[in-house]
């Protein structure tokens, strides 16, 4: 984490003869997986999840309709999936939903056409902290039983060792290294847009004590992230 503040301060400090641009941005996420699994059987049946972004670009001009924008934000990416199962005279009914969130920096291409701003560019993404939430009911019989909870997952950047997790905590890879692209139209000074991003990273960790039968899960089942983001830009000056 310290080398994407370190990136981000680098590239946001101010230029005023580059005659930069800089917004503060924000907006609605919603987020969900990209998945390729071995055993197409197991994939989970995921949906979209809900959450926000906040953060701070800069955009320094490099031609009359080009300029190069960076910048550094929040962003929450993850997953949500429904319980709905029975078999065997059990019904479940309920949700689970993980949450990823990350400081990410982008570094895009914008181009201009009138009010139109197309953009597009790689990010890289360091996860700073995620949780998985559940809340279901099993029936069984006529009798009912509601289960909730809350449990930890701790982004790694490298190897998960042994020790490094709690007994109510879990891991996923905290490099998230991806693709952008985007559209905003310009009302007034304020800019409206969306925006698809793909995670190329594997969000599975990577666990150091894994014996050859999980090492050779990971290798062959990839879970990225995809998130569609609505967003509101408003320029300010310094």
């Amino acid at each position: 984490m310290k080398i994407i503040l370190s990136v981000a301060l680098v590239l946001m400090v101010p230029m005023t003869s580059f005659g930069q641009q800089i917004s503060i941005n924000g907006g609605l996420s919603l987020a969900s997986l990209s998945i390729d699994l071995e055993d197409e059987s197991n994939a989970p049946d995921t949906k979209m999840k809900a959450g926000f972004h906040v953060g701070a670009k800069i955009a320094f001009p490099i031609a009359e309709k080009i300029s190069l924008q960076t910048g550094l934000s929040f962003t929450q990416k993850g997953y949500a999936s429904d319980l709905d199962e029975w078999g065997n005279g059990f019904e479940v009914d309920g949700y689970e939903r993980h949450t990823f969130a990350y400081l990410e920096l982008p570094v895009q291409m914008v181009y201009l056409i009138q009010n139109f701003r197309f953009f597009g560019g790689p990010y890289l993404g360091i996860g700073i902290a995620g949780r998985n939430n559940w809340n279901y009911t099993i029936t069984y019989q006529g009798n009912k039983e509601t289960e909730s909870g809350e449990m930890k997952i701790k982004p790694f950047i490298g190897t998960v060792e042994e020790g490094d997790l709690g007994d109510d905590e879990s891991a996923y890879n905290g490099l998230d290294i991806g693709g952008l692209l985007g559209v905003g139209y310009k009302l007034g000074p304020v800019l409206l847009g969306a925006s698809y991003s793909h995670g190329f990273s594997n969000i599975i960790a990577r666990w150091e004590y894994e014996n050859d039968d999980n090492n050779d899960y990971r290798k062959n089942n990839k879970l990225r992230n995809s998130v569609i983001q609505i967003f509101l830009s408003i320029p300010v000056k310094i």
